[in-house]
């Protein structure tokens, strides 16, 4: 999750095709590691992307961000954007993550189960009508 959210400002801006790019380092962490772990891993960046989302939505919410905010961050942009962006990054990197097959055993139907609620759990995620909070950009 740190490497996704380190490069999460420049994954947003960048070119599909160049996304790859970014995202190598991550990837090949994951791909070493068996395909339990990797949907299980991939689950819990879902559940963090929903909650970066749902603190955009409710800033009253907000908790410790995995990756502190940089001070060169925080005097440019504000909060809610350098969450979104967060957020974005990390739906980028699972959706990266599985165009790549994965090799060996198989994830049990209890990981999968569990990585499609957390993926319709997002997709599900109320937006709401406030401009300010907006993740649906």
């Amino acid at each position: 999750m740190l490497l996704v959210e380190k490069v999460a400002n420049r994954v947003i801006k960048q070119d599909p095709g160049e996304i790859q790019t970014f995202f190598s380092l991550p990837t090949s962490v994951l791909h070493h590691t068996s395909p339990s772990l990797q949907i299980r891993t991939l689950t819990t960046l879902l559940h963090e992307s929903k909650r970066l989302a749902s603190c955009i939505l409710h800033p009253d919410i907000v908790g410790p961000t995995f990756l502190e905010v940089s001070s060169e961050d925080a005097s440019n942009t504000p909060l809610s954007t350098l969450l979104r962006r967060r957020s974005q990054a990390l739906i980028i990197f699972v959706g990266s993550a599985l165009k790549s097959p994965a090799s060996g055993s198989k994830a049990t139907k209890e990981e999968l189960s569990n990585f499609v609620a957390a993926l319709i759990s997002l997709a599900a995620l109320q937006v709401g009508t406030n401009p300010d909070r907006s993740i649906d950009e």
